[in-house]
C-alpha cells in the first residue's frame, strides 16, 4: 500500500515550496498536481482539463488515491485551489457579461481550457528564476514595465495608495484615481484596465452587495462608516490572492490589507 504521506515526486518546479507551505492542510497528490501545472504552463498560459487529468494520473501512480477518495475528487479539489487563490481559472463559463473572476463557472470536464493570469506567469517565471521581491508590489511594477506602460515605475505607489484606503483585501475605483492624481497621472481608467487584464485586479461581484450593509460585519458606528464610505467609491476590486500572498518575503501586509471587521456581541 503507497502512504501518502512519504510519496515522493521527483523535480517538481519550485513554485511547489509556496504551496507546501501555504494549502498545508490540502492532500499531497493535490498540490502536486497543482505545481505540476503552473510549473509546465505558466509561459504559455493556457492548459487544457485533458493535461491536468495525465498529471493527476502520473502523481496517483506514485502517490496513490486518499482513503475514501476518488480521481475526481482530486481533480475538483486541484481546480478548487486554482479558483480560490486566482493562478487559473476557466476561459469559458462565463456569467453575464462581467469577466470578474467569481462570474466563471467552472465545471472541470474535458475539453474544458484554462488560463493563468498573466501577473500570475510572470510571478511563476521569477520565482523559478529564484528572484523572489521582497515586496509583490515591485512584481506588478515589473509587470507594466514588460507590457511597455510609461508610468509602470509609479504603479507601485498608486496601488499601495489604494491599499492603503481598502478593506479585507479589496480596493475601490475612486482609491486608484486618488493614487493616479498623486503621482501626477490621470489615466486610472487605462490603467484600472490593465491592472484587470494583467490579473493584478478583478471587479468583485459579491463583496459589494454584503458591504452595503455593514450591519452584517460589526455594530461599530465608527467601522460602518469607513464601509459606507468605501463602497461610495465604487466600482469594488478584489486584489488577486495568490500575487498578494504567494510571492512576497514580506512579513508585515499593508494597513488596508489588515482592515477587516469582525462583528462584536
Amino acid at each position: 500500500m503507497i502512504d501518502e504521506n512519504n510519496c515522493y515526486i521527483k523535480n517538481l518546479p519550485h513554485i511547489y515550496k509556496i504551496l507546501e507551505n501555504v494549502l498545508d492542510d490540502d492532500y499531497k497528490q493535490v498540490l502536486y498536481i497543482v505545481s505540476l501545472l503552473l510549473g509546465q504552463y505558466y509561459e504559455q498560459r493556457f492548459f487544457s482539463y485533458d493535461k491536468s487529468r495525465l498529471i493527476m494520473e502520473d502523481v496517483v501512480s506514485v502517490c496513490g488515491l486518499p482513503l475514501h477518495y476518488t480521481r475526481e475528487e482530486i481533480m475538483n479539489d486541484v481546480f478548487l485551489v486554482g479558483e480560490d487563490w486566482n493562478v487559473f481559472f476557466p476561459v469559458g463559463g462565463i456569467k453575464g457579461d462581467c469577466l470578474a473572476w467569481g462570474n466563471r463557472l467552472s465545471l472541470p470536464s474535458s475539453g474544458e481550457m484554462y488560463e493563468i493570469p498573466r501577473v500570475v506567469s510572470l510571478a511563476i517565471k521569477k520565482f523559478e528564476e529564484e528572484q523572489i521581491y521582497e515586496n509583490w508590489l515591485n512584481l506588478v511594477k515589473e509587470y507594466f514595465s514588460k507590457i511597455g506602460a510609461t508610468y509602470a515605475e509609479k504603479t507601485s505607489q498608486i496601488l499601495q495608495y489604494a491599499i492603503n484606503q481598502g478593506i479585507c483585501n479589496m480596493i475601490n475605483a475612486s482609491s486608484i484615481e486618488e493614487g493616479c492624481i498623486s503621482v501626477g497621472l490621470k489615466n486610472s481608467g487605462a490603467i484600472i484596465a490593465e491592472m484587470k487584464g494583467g490579473g493584478i485586479i478583478s471587479p468583485s461581484v459579491h463583496c459589494g452587495i454584503f458591504l452595503r450593509k455593514p450591519e452584517i460585519f460589526t455594530n461599530n458606528e465608527e467601522e460602518a462608516s469607513i464601509m459606507k464610505k468605501f463602497i461610495s467609491g465604487a466600482p469594488i476590486y478584489q486584489l488577486n490572492k495568490a500575487l498578494i500572498t504567494w510571492f512576497s518575503n514580506e512579513k508585515e501586509m499593508s494597513r488596508g490589507f489588515n482592515r477587516c471587521f469582525t462583528r462584536r456581541r
